[in-house]
């Protein structure tokens, strides 16, 4: 995004004739660009607090589970269990 933004500052005046060379119409663009690139960077913030925070029913469900499940199956047992 900040190429797009850099890109149209850089047009010379005479492309201000186009839509997207008036001055006006490349500050509210870039206006754009800068509202958007902050809410990604909020967005990603707020997703790696999610990834990074402990999960109140994955906790739950570990308590709820843990000593209520064996052991896991041996590949022997895996291989039996497929071939039926």
């Amino acid at each position: 995004m900040q190429q797009l933004s850099e890109f149209l500052r850089s047009k010379p005046p005479e492309h201000s004739e186009h839509q997207l060379g008036k001055p006006e119409t490349i500050t509210d663009l870039n206006s754009l660009i800068e509202s958007l690139t902050t809410e990604l960077d909020q967005g990603k913030a707020v997703h790696e607090a999610f990834l990074t925070k402990s999960d109140p029913i994955l906790d739950a469900l570990t308590k709820l589970f843990d000593g209520c499940i064996g052991a896991p199956y041996s590949p022997e047992q895996l291989g039996d269990i497929e071939r039926g």
